[in-house]
């Protein structure tokens, strides 16, 4: 019997955990400025935080990020069977260069037998599906990550260079945002800075914008290192079967996928493989359809025996 084909899109709207983490702290920090500035003018401490804030913003994105990528823990062992819709390997994107420690783990978007289609439904928020115009051939696919050591090494890289940046970032900060505040008392004539309330809000600002800027430099010039240091290794998702370097994945092959499926916020809360297992990952030939985007239909077809538990496919 054919599964019911899941709903694409979005289910239920969700933020992430990463926008809830740095939207509490841009409120906090918000209301902490307006008692600062406005209930106590003649505190500079105000400008002292300001450029601890942008710093410390900074370093909980750049560590949220490598929790993202690296400390994601649950899911169970599972399986499901396809075929290759398409492949992105870890730093392919210009975006992952220029900020490093937002590069992913090599990705298999697998268009499954509907036999999986419980698999990717259960528990999720979004069902990601191929971009035909056809609703009927529009495809649920699986995100299945291979662990690339890489993406960690330059993640932790990051880490240590917002730790050292924020500390360069909170001195030139709070130094670059008194020198803009005494302008701003030249330019409006107050008396002191104390007594100056524009000088103080641009001393603010400046000093956030500095320590955050200073800070996230210097984390994207570690990544960066860290990215080059490691750039000799192969990239790409490949089966360890034995053979040296292993066997390469390619668009249109036909997979069985085992590894640790797991709700993950960061892809619209998904199902996602995280990770696959190289080792039992197994190849059944090549589909002969046009493709991609591939339709369901062809895995049910040519890919009838997999390599999936029995239990799974009854699911």
């Amino acid at each position: 019997m054919t599964a019911r084909k899941p709903g694409c899109g979005s289910l239920i709207g969700m933020p992430s955990d990463f926008a809830a983490i740095t939207g509490a702290l841009t409120l906090l920090s918000t209301i902490v400025d307006f008692l600062l500035v406005f209930l106590f003018p003649e505190s500079v401490f105000s400008v002292i935080f300001s450029a601890v804030k942008g710093a410390v913003i900074v370093v909980v994105i750049v560590v949220v990020m490598w929790w993202q990528r690296c400390g994601q823990t649950g899911g169970r062992a599972d399986c499901a069977a396809g075929v290759v819709n398409r492949i992105t390997n870890s730093f392919s994107n210009w975006w992952e260069i220029v900020i490093p420690f937002s590069g992913m783990h090599d990705r298999v978007d697998l268009v499954t037998k509907c036999a999986f289609w419980p698999l990717v439904e259960t528990g999720a928020l979004t069902v990601h599906c191929t971009s035909h115009s056809d609703p009927l051939d529009q495809s649920p696919v699986l995100q299945c990550f291979y662990y690339n050591p890489r993406v960690c090494q330059v993640a932790v890289g990051s880490i240590v260079g917002a730790l050292i940046g924020a500390v360069l970032g909170i001195y030139f900060g709070v130094a670059l945002g008194l020198l803009a505040a005494a302008a701003v008392v030249v330019i409006a004539g107050c008396s002191t800075l104390v007594a100056c309330i524009p000088a103080l809000i641009v001393a603010v600002i400046v000093a956030f914008l500095a320590a955050a800027l200073i800070t996230l430099v210097v984390a994207i010039v570690a990544g960066l290192i860290v990215l080059a240091a490691t750039s000799a290794q192969s990239p790409g998702p490949t089966i360890a079967d034995g053979t040296p370097g292993g066997t390469a994945i390619n668009v249109g092959d036909y997979l069985t996928v085992p590894g640790n499926y797991l709700l993950h916020e960061q892809f619209d809360n998904s199902i996602v493989a995280w990770f696959a297992d190289p080792a039992s990952t197994a190849q059944h030939g090549s589909s002969l359809d046009p493709g991609p985007p591939f339709v369901h239909r062809d895995p049910d077809a040519n890919l009838v025996v997999d390599a999936c538990p029995a239990r799974v496919r009854e699911a």
